[in-house]
Order: C-alpha cells, then structure tokens, then sequence
C-alpha cells in the first residue's frame, strides 16, 4: 500500500488499482521526485495525465495545496482515485477525468486551463511522452516556469523539444526520472 510521502497528509495511506495495468510510482521514487521540485514548483494547477491511483496528483497537493486534475481512462482507476482523495476531505480540490490523455489535453484547451505542474507517467508499454510533451505545448496547456516530470523506463528518449529545459534527470533501477522547466 502506498502512502502520502510528505506535507499536510502524511502517513496517509492510499489505494492502487488491482490488476498489472497500473505500476505505482513507489514511495522512494516518488519521495526522490518531491525532493527534486521542492525549490522549482510554482504555485498552480496540477495535471497528473496518466494518474493511475492519483498518488503523484494527491502528493503534490499535500506540500502545495494546490487544484488537480486527474486524468486515467480506466474506471477502476478513477474509482481508487476517488477513495483516494476522499481520504483527504477536500473533494473540492480534484478534478477527475475518465477519458484519454489525448482527449483531456483538448478539453483543457476548449476549457483555457493553464497548468503550472504536469506529471506524465505513463504505462511503460505506451512510452509516447514526445507526443503528449508536443501537444502539451502546443497546445498551450503550461505557463511559462511550469514544471513537467517524465517518468518511464531508461530506454525512454525525450525529443528536444523548443521551450524545454532539462533541469534534472535521474534513474532509479528500471525507472527514469525527468524533470523539465518550460521557457516559453
């Protein structure tokens, strides 16, 4: 079972969606990811795009407090998130999403959202972080200093792309870690 790591929450612990489909970021990564934005996040909205148990999304509003969004297609996702958050007693402070990343990144625009933090964790049979990371900007879904974390496995390659700089990198076993800033 995971936990929230640190914060307004800590020690709270959180459920996973049963089956192989999810893979949750572990506490230690996940604690490694938080120590690594600690000095970097600016205040704003949070997307966590591929959110399995909304453990990095419900992390990050635990040190921020700050709006998530939320976003799985799987209902067994999207119902563990909601048990998840209910734990929190502020329902008022998530958003949840049960359609694909690539529909959610267009209703944000529809909806003008603008993010300051995106966590983009995906399956690591999808790996097409180049894809979302693209249409992110292209969209125009971040404000300028906004922070986003790839993780996938070491085999993952982020295209470089305009606007982004990367301001960390880090492998923990099989899973790497990237963290960008936009400079739009």
């Amino acid at each position: 079972m995971l936990r929230i790591i640190g914060g307004n929450f800590s020690g709270v612990k959180l459920k996973t969606p049963k089956g192989q489909k999810t893979r949750p970021t572990t506490d230690i990564v996940r604690e490694s990811i938080f120590n690594m934005l600690q000095n970097i996040v600016n205040p704003g909205a949070c997307l966590d795009l591929y959110a399995g148990s909304g453990a990095l999304g419900i992390e990050a509003f635990s040190r921020w407090g700050q709006m998530v969004y939320l976003v799985d297609r799987s209902r067994d996702a999207i119902t563990v998130i909601k048990e998840n958050i209910t734990k929190l007693h502020q329902p008022e402070a998530f958003k949840l999403y049960a359609i694909s990343a690539q529909k959610a990144l267009h209703k944000f625009q529809v909806e003008k959202l603008y993010f300051s933090l995106i966590f983009l964790d995906p399956p690591y049979h999808y790996q097409n972080q180049n894809q979302d990371l693209s249409q992110i900007l292209e969209l125009g879904l971040v404000k300028k200093g906004a922070i986003i974390v790839c993780q996938g496995d070491q085999k993952l390659e982020v295209a470089n792309l305009a606007n982004l700089t990367l301001l960390k990198s880090k492998k923990y076993g099989k899973t790497l870690i990237d963290i960008y800033r936009v400079e739009k």
